[in-house]
This record gives structure tokens, sequence and C-alpha cells, in this order.
């Protein structure tokens, strides 16, 4: 599919935007996404933690070169602030068995090779993802600290803090992208509306 501009342009922002050189970079930046997308795609199911951060790396390229377009009107400030995208939930660490009233995770070994044992387990941590500017807010990976009660002398501490960790997932990028995608093209600088289905998978 052609990369070039198919209609008349209805951006008419002589400072920003009515320079064939700037619609170049949104071209540019929208071929590279897809073919990043698709190369992520390939190691989803084989290396998913490395194709996610790869993918969300291009996804952040490409809104960098629209930022500006979703401050023209209420509807490109809603998206950009406001929407919700996706939440990630972020579980506590750790694989933890109940034994005899409290919690024991063998393959976290503590002093003296003796297992983590805690009181109880931490409740989840949830982050949203509200608005497109919202993906450069939030780390990657994203990480999150989890206070365990610990009833085990040899933590030498009553609680035990672990770090959790999860990525953006790929439904959520995917709806920034088809979005996004869907916004621009209601702007009228080329975006082929067809092209905006494939970001819904």
């Amino acid at each position: 599919m052609s990369e070039e501009p198919t209609r008349d342009i209805a951006i008419d922002d002589p400072e920003d935007y009515s320079t064939s050189e700037r619609l170049k970079h949104i071209y540019q930046a929208r071929a590279e996404l897809r073919e990043m997308r698709r190369e992520a795609a390939l190691h989803r199911h084989t290396r998913p933690k490395k194709a996610l951060a790869y993918y969300r790396t291009a996804v952040e390229s490409y809104l960098m070169e629209l930022d500006t377009l979703f401050q023209r009107d209420e509807e490109g400030r809603y998206l950009w602030n406001d929407h919700l995208f996706g939440t990630v939930t972020i579980a506590p660490p750790g694989d933890f068995q109940k034994v005899r009233g409290h919690y024991v995770d063998q393959d976290y070994p503590m002093k003296n090779n003796k297992n983590l044992k805690v009181a109880s387990i931490p409740e989840p941590k949830y982050v949203e993802f509200r608005g497109l500017q919202s993906l450069f807010d939030v780390e990657s990976p994203i990480r999150r600290a989890f206070e365990f009660p610990s009833v085990s002398e040899l933590s030498g501490s009553p609680e035990i803090t672990l770090v959790g960790e999860e990525r953006v997932n790929w439904t959520t990028l995917n709806e920034m992208v088809s979005k996004a995608n869907g916004y621009v093209s209601d702007l009228g600088i080329g975006l082929d509306v067809d092209e905006t289905d494939e970001w819904k998978i």
C-alpha cells in the first residue's frame, strides 16, 4: 500500500503541518511502526518480554511524531489525556505455597538456605494507561514494590520487600495505535481508513 498521501491535506497550520517534510516524518514513522510490529509478532511467543519492549518502543516513536496533532481539538485532547486504553495488573512476585498457616516460596532461598516464609500475600497492584501520553509516563518494564509480612527470624525485619514487574500488553498498544490512526485519518492527511483495522487484532 502506498506510503504517500491519497487525498487533500486538511491541516492548514503553516507553522507546523503544511510542509511536506512534516508529512514525510509521519508516513515514515507509520511505516517503521508496521515493520517493527511484524517483527515483534514473530517473537511474541518465543521471546515475549523482548517482543513487547520492542513493539512499545515503536509505538512511542510513532506517537511522538503525532503528539501535537492531538492538541487541535477536544477529541484529540481526550485521546491524548483521558481515554482509558487498558490496565496492567502487577502480581506480587514469588511462587508461594500455603504451609501450616503461612506461605513459603521454596524457589527464593533466604540465609542459611532457608526458604522465604511470609504471613500473607499482598494484593496485586494496577496501573491504568489513561490517555496516549501515559505511555511516556510509565516506565518499562513497570515495577512495583510489595511488602510481605515476614514470619522468619532469619529475615531480620518484620517485612520483606520484593519487586514485581509487568509490561504493557499487546491489546493496549494495539488500541493506542488504532485510535491514533483513526484520529489522524479523520484529520485528512492521507492515512487510509482501512489500514486502521489491522491494529485491532
